[in-house]
């Protein structure tokens, strides 16, 4: 057998069990990190696709506003041949009240415009127009297809609304051109993502409207790309791809709607990957620097004193920490005060969380009425030094709001991990990990993350 002499000194056996300590953890971090950046993913997906659908449902709701107008303006008198300087006034009158239009406008038989709310076109045909020819087939309200109008040369979704006469024949057909600009609008009240746009498309691919900069790319044929072959083949998905500069983004796409049949235009939000995983990033590199130093600090204490860290009551520091949970599963926070130093620091606080021992209070309150059957259940724990580790279970009826986080009703459960630095034998710092919440009968991972990470899991525990 082959005898290591160097493996015969105690500091050296103490510094290899706190390299091999140190393994694990740099694995978990890893693991957690690949973990983050999935779900920093997912949640920016949710979120995009959140989005898509409120603005296809705006757009519904503008056809069906849409639709309720013209009928409501098909029965003025001013509509009527006799006078169509009055007509354009009314016409005119509506889109500046109703900003939402491009243009409304009255369409004779042969498909002349007789007067619209722009001036000077009177005399265009829209004989050919899909909204046109489908109202004097159904004589009903219809929709047309996105296209950039000849009339107001800007992208528009046109509807028809026919004007029938007391035989039901059609007499003239009433028009509207719902400006696709509006979608700007509500992507501003929406609040885009940072470095994101939206676009729409058309059937071929070509931009109808971009938010941002719209100059640089209405009427630009993207067909040939990628991603616009993927949409135009899926109509609804998400996809990961790089762009023509090699950029990665995150691509939420779904059809507008439109004419009856296949989709005529796509809704389109793209999110740079890089942006969406910023977060996890810095989670990840912070979390890496407060290991590499929790490592040499370990390399060093092991090294020097090791042998006195491991006999400094190990067993006394679990039960402070055990005091600290039986708090949060009784509510009773009496002696929270010879637990918890008045100035504890909390690293992963929640929002609008109090600092100190006042924090650890308001804390435990909000979670027994978030979870009036709540506990939390530390499994194991781990003793270094002054530094305990605890590996945590929460489990609990969520009946209530929980800083942010509404309720679901359901009895649920979380994985966590927290780290407690004792001083004068107190708690005086605090770093809580848990993953999200989830469905007691469902099968949960231990996706470990601070609450900086949007779309993540909260700070949870003690």
């Amino acid at each position: 057998m082959i005898h290591w002499p160097i493996f015969s000194s105690l500091r050296v056996r103490f510094v290899l069990l706190a390299v091999l300590g140190v393994l694990p953890a740099l694995a978990l971090l890893l693991y957690s990190a690949s973990e983050q950046r999935d779900d920093a993913i997912v949640s920016a997906r949710d979120e995009a696709q959140r989005f898509v659908r409120l603005a296809v449902a705006d757009q519904q709701r503008l056809i069906e506003s849409s639709n309720q107008l013209l009928a409501v303006v098909s029965r003025f008198p001013e509509l009527s041949g006799d006078n169509p300087a009055a007509c354009q006034d009314l016409l005119s009158s509506l889109t500046a009240e109703y900003p939402v239009y491009a243009n409304i406008g009255v369409i004779e038989l042969d498909g002349d415009l007789r007067c619209s709310a722009l001036p000077g076109e009177a005399d265009e045909s829209l004989f050919d127009r899909t909204y046109f020819q489908r109202a004097l087939d159904t004589k009903t309200f219809s929709v047309g297809d996105f296209q950039v109008g000849r009339i107001t040369n800007r992208a528009t979704l046109n509807v028809a609304y026919p004007v029938l006469d007391s035989q039901g024949n059609v007499v003239e057909v009433l028009y509207a051109a719902i400006d696709l600009a509006e979608l700007n609008t509500f992507a501003s009240e929406e609040e885009l993502p940072e470095d994101s746009f939206l676009v729409v498309l058309d059937r071929n691919g070509t931009v109808l409207i971009r938010n941002p900069e719209p100059e640089a790319w209405v009427g630009e044929s993207l067909r040939r790309t990628p991603v616009v072959e993927r949409i135009i083949t899926e109509q609804t998905g998400f996809a990961e791809i790089a762009d023509s500069d090699g950029r990665d983004f995150l691509f939420v796409y779904a059809p507008l709607l439109g004419a009856q049949g296949p989709p005529r235009a796509f809704l389109v939000l793209a999110q740079p990957r890089e942006i969406v995983l910023a977060s996890a990033n810095q989670t990840f590199n912070r979390h890496l620097g407060r290991l590499g130093v929790v490592s040499i600090l370990a390399l060093v204490a092991a090294w020097v004193g090791a042998d006195v860290f491991a006999r400094r009551g190990p067993a006394n520091r679990k039960r402070l920490v055990g005091r600290l949970y039986d708090a949060f599963n009784t509510g009773d926070t009496h002696d929270l005060d010879g637990i918890v130093a008045r100035d504890f620091i909390d690293h992963h606080p929640n929002p609008g969380q109090q600092p100190g021992v006042a924090g650890r209070r308001e804390v435990i309150s909000r979670f027994r009425s978030a979870f009036p059957d709540g506990t939390l259940d530390p499994q194991s724990m781990a003793v270094d030094g002054h530094t305990v580790v605890a590996w945590v279970t929460l489990t609990g009826t969520h009946v209530g709001d929980f800083f942010g986080v509404p309720p679901s009703g359901e009895e649920v459960q979380a994985k966590g991990i927290e780290t407690f630095q004792l001083e004068k034998g107190k708690i005086a710092e605090g770093w809580s990990v848990f993953a999200e919440l989830r469905p007691v009968l469902a099968s949960p991972s231990i996706r470990p993350g601070p609450s900086e990470t949007p779309g993540e899991e909260r700070s949870a525990g003690a």
